[in-house]
């Protein structure tokens, strides 16, 4: 087994710690929100007021989808961040992740 020259990972183990994947890029994640059912019609509008959050549907049981839209990978995180630690949140788990590099 031959193993991978270290030059061929662009990210050191220290950027992945910090949330630094990119110099430039652009991030798109969906989320699966979990609110108490209760809760749904106070969280939904917190979460879709946020830059870069977007609501896409909610469920009665207490589940919304939503997507994030960041410029940066700590972009990214702090937006997930903030929305698990939204009051009436209970979990928000990652349901996909998709990175663009751009040119700067």
């Amino acid at each position: 087994m031959n193993p991978i020259p270290a030059s061929k990972f662009s990210t050191a183990r220290r950027g992945v710690m910090t949330a630094r994947f990119a110099k430039g890029s652009e991030h798109v994640a969906s989320l699966l929100v979990q609110v108490r059912p209760e809760n749904i019609e106070t969280v939904a509008p917190v979460l879709a007021g946020r830059e870069g959050v977007e609501v896409h549907a909610t469920d009665p049981k207490g589940k919304i989808i939503v997507t994030v839209e960041a410029g940066s990978d700590r972009r990214l995180l702090d937006t997930v961040t903030w929305i698990e630690a939204t009051p009436g949140v209970i979990a928000a788990p990652l349901v996909y992740h998709q990175v663009e590099e751009t040119e700067s």
